[in-house]
């Protein structure tokens, strides 16, 4: 719950600046289309309305380069990725690539672990 803190108090602060929330969407919810089309199902949820997305783990296994295309298609649609949803082998010491996109895209990781872990 301490991981969420910093989260929570800058989406409080910018609430509080801006009178809005912004909406988003987890894009596990159109994981099919992602995989079919990353960039037209990302400019398809901001022509929606959308201006958050959460990526889930796949992400896990770009390259820097990657990473930086999807921030470059995430800034010409006007979205912004503030969390990421893992799976728990994304929280060990030797999981490759993990970081590249948070770094990249500026994301605040979300702890999504089973019960009991």
């Amino acid at each position: 719950m301490a991981g969420a803190m910093p989260f929570a108090g800058s989406l409080l602060a910018e609430m509080r600046q801006t009178k809005k929330v912004p909406v988003g969407i987890e894009l596990y919810s159109v994981r099919g289309e992602l995989t079919k089309d990353l960039k037209g199902t990302v400019t398809a949820v901001a022509k929606m309305g959308y201006e958050v997305v959460e990526f889930y783990s796949p992400y896990m296994e770009w390259t820097p380069d990657r990473a930086r295309d999807v921030r470059k298609v995430l800034d010409d649609a006007g979205l912004t990725c503030r969390s990421t949803h893992n799976g728990t082998a994304s929280f060990t010491i030797n999981y490759p690539g993990g970081g590249s996109f948070s770094r990249t895209n500026d994301a605040i990781t979300t702890l999504s672990l089973p019960a009991g872990q």
